[in-house]
């Protein structure tokens, strides 16, 4: 069924150019047109935010929207003169509340923040931030890809590659820098106040900032610190603040954001729902924000293309599943599709080797429940964009019918796995579920 493959995926330089992440004013250039992105920093949107996005996506792109892996939209297929449209938009929505620092507003919470006790409220402390990245002249100087997260304690965020994870334990928050030295911790703050933890961790990325500049590394993320520089910012992060004990729990799973996902005994419900391939038509989008409405008017966008819809009447939860299952969503917490990723692929990403996203329905279309084992992601090039942070089966397209098949551990590491095989996206279905139960 396979063959060895000599191919190695190709160990991308450290990001040491300007980054082309886009936003509401820089977009990026695709091949069929304009990708505006809103940033949410951490935010939900309110249902008429999600409607007037939804409405944009029809009458401006493609008719989807789509979800990044920072808990961010975009949409794409934008002309010059639609581009204007959406900029000016969003503007009025309050969804660009700062020309000059729109691309540095990366900020993710938790999904279910403040949904039960089990889940401690990280949502003012993401408020907090945004307005002091906002306010630091210094801080418009952030990559747009330079991430922070506000963990509430699970470890599902902490699993994203953040470049400052903080993390709530008890009543405090603590707060790792980068993802390899988890048990190097500082003490930000009581989570009761949120104005004094933000501006800590606001105070911690002018730092990074100043040591990346200090020392002439032009990196994006502070992993790609020099082990020099490294050194250096933690002892300048320790002039901040002291350390804290312990470390920073990370899960090495994600989590299945479907269905019924946390009951508020208030007789409402949160439900979830995933967007196959990280993408949903504008019909399926406005539905979403019809739920919203009829909730707690809030949708929350998550890094893994689902949306969280707290406040759903207990008794509508299995209608609205239903209408969110029929109009594209995944609900069901046994779907494949919250195992298979894809990127962009061709015939979109001039890239690509392939059409991985067509390969990744008829993946789906092939298996019945749950993928066993580890989740799958096709790629159309060795950049892997938006590949899962957590340990995945990874195919790495080197034709239009030939993948490179190895084992991922989820970071942004150049991978040494021992096994790599050639396959067809015919055999993908049969390896991952010969393998998935030793996986």
């Amino acid at each position: 069924m396979t063959t060895p493959a000599t191919f190695v995926p190709p160990v991308l330089e450290r990001h040491a150019v300007p980054d082309k992440c886009p936003g509401a004013l820089r977009m990026f250039e695709a091949s069929d047109g304009k990708i505006a992105r809103v940033r949410l920093a951490g935010s939900p949107l309110t249902a008429g935010q999600a409607e007037a996005i939804g409405e944009m996506a029809d009458t401006l792109g493609d008719g989807h929207v789509l979800f990044t892996t920072r808990a961010n939209v975009q949409l794409r297929g934008l002309t010059e003169e639609a581009a204007q449209t959406f900029a000016t938009r969003v503007t009025e929505l309050g969804l660009l509340p700062s020309a000059t620092h729109e691309r540095t507003r990366n900020v993710v919470v938790s999904p279910l923040t403040g949904l039960g006790d089990e889940h401690p409220d990280v949502t003012p402390v993401a408020h907090a931030l945004d307005a002091a990245i906002q306010a630091s002249p210094a801080l418009a100087g952030l990559a747009g890809r330079f991430l922070v997260g506000l963990d509430d304690g699970d470890g599902f965020l902490a699993a994203l590659p953040l470049d400052l994870t903080a993390q709530v334990r008890g009543d405090q928050v603590v707060c790792a820098l980068g993802t390899h030295e988890d048990d190097q911790v500082y003490a930000v703050g009581a989570l009761a106040e949120p104005t004094a933890v933000a501006g800590l961790l606001a105070r911690i990325c002018e730092t990074w900032l100043e040591v990346k500049a200090a020392r002439g590394e032009e990196v994006w993320n502070v992993d790609d610190l020099s082990a020099a520089g490294r050194t250096e910012l933690h002892e300048r992060v320790g002039r901040l603040t002291a350390r804290a004990d312990g470390r920073v729990e990370r899960a090495t799973r994600q989590p299945r954001l479907t269905g019924v996902v946390a009951e508020q005994g208030d007789g409402t419900v949160t439900v979830a729902a995933k967007a196959p391939l990280a993408a949903i038509g504008s019909q399926g989008w406005r539905l979403a924000a019809a739920v919203a409405r009829g909730a707690a008017d809030q949708i929350r966008v998550t890094p893994w293309h689902a949306i969280v819809v707290p406040g759903v009447p207990a008794d509508r939860a299995a209608e609205v599943l239903t209408a969110l299952g029929e109009a594209g969503w995944a609900v069901d917490p046994a779907s494949p599709w919250l195992d298979v990723h894809a990127c962009t692929g061709l015939p979109q990403c001039v890239r690509s080797h392939a059409d991985v996203q067509e390969h990744a329905r008829a993946l789906v279309d092939a298996q019945h429940g749950a993928l066993p084992g580890l989740p799958v992601m096709l790629s159309g090039c060795g950049r892997q964009c938006g590949h899962p942070s957590t340990p995945h089966h990874a195919f790495v397209a080197q034709g239009t019918e030939d993948y490179s098949a190895f084992l991922h551990d989820g970071s942004h590491e150049p991978q040494e796995s021992p096994v790599r095989e050639m396959v067809s996206p015919g055999q993908i279905h049969a390896l991952i579920t010969t393998t998935g139960s030793n996986a």
